[in-house]
């Protein structure tokens, strides 16, 4: 199979034939690389790694073997590397758009409250003290922590729902207000808690 081209490769893919498979696969590495690199993706600061992209890749490079033509004009290797373009692109549009904005913008417990601080958000949070003093000295914190931030009378009591363990649904009906509204609460909470 040393001198076959890449689109009889295709074809013989299709047929079954899992050694050309693995040829395509070795020769179109590079054009799969290619376009992982040649974007100015901002990955991190929407959660993203390049692995997620080398995935999106992959599957395109599946989707362009099954969806080939090989009747058009294009040869294999400029088919592969629109598909992993636009794929991309989609992905990307998608993971970064208003419906992500909320996942990627949320604070893990295991971030530290500030930067001069060893404390994480958990640590402020979480409570496994069973002596009065240390319970009391933890809700002054949080006390300190709902003035500072500036967080309003609903927000306040979201989150103490929160911190007791009802979830967004249950504090909703219990307040007598939409999901939506807390969580949209939920979210100003974080923002307000990232500006420590």
């Amino acid at each position: 199979m040393d001198n076959i081209g890449l689109d009889e490769l295709v074809y013989l893919y299709r047929l079954g034939d899992q050694e050309a498979f693995e040829i395509l696969l070795t020769e179109c590495t590079g054009v799969l690389m290619y376009n992982i690199s040649k974007g100015n993706y901002d990955l991190g600061k929407y959660g993203l790694q390049v692995d997620d992209l080398k995935q999106i890749a992959i599957l395109s490079f599946y989707k362009a073997l099954h969806s080939y033509r090989d009747d058009v004009e294009a040869n294999f290797k400029t088919f592969l590397s629109i598909c992993v373009r636009r794929d991309m692109q989609a992905f990307l549009k998608k993971a970064t758009g208003s419906k992500q904005r909320y996942v990627n913008d949320a604070l893990s417990l295991n971030g530290y409250i500030s930067n001069e601080d060893d404390a994480t958000f958990e640590d402020f949070f979480v409570s496994n003290e069973s002596n009065p003093e240390e319970i009391l000295l933890e809700l002054e914190a949080q006390k300190t922590l709902f003035e500072s931030r500036k967080l309003s009378d609903l927000e306040k009591k979201i989150v103490l729902y929160r911190l007791t363990g009802y979830n967004n649904k249950e504090i909703a009906k219990i307040l007598h207000i939409s999901l939506k509204t807390v969580f949209n609460a939920v979210v100003r909470i974080k923002k307000k808690i990232a500006e420590v």
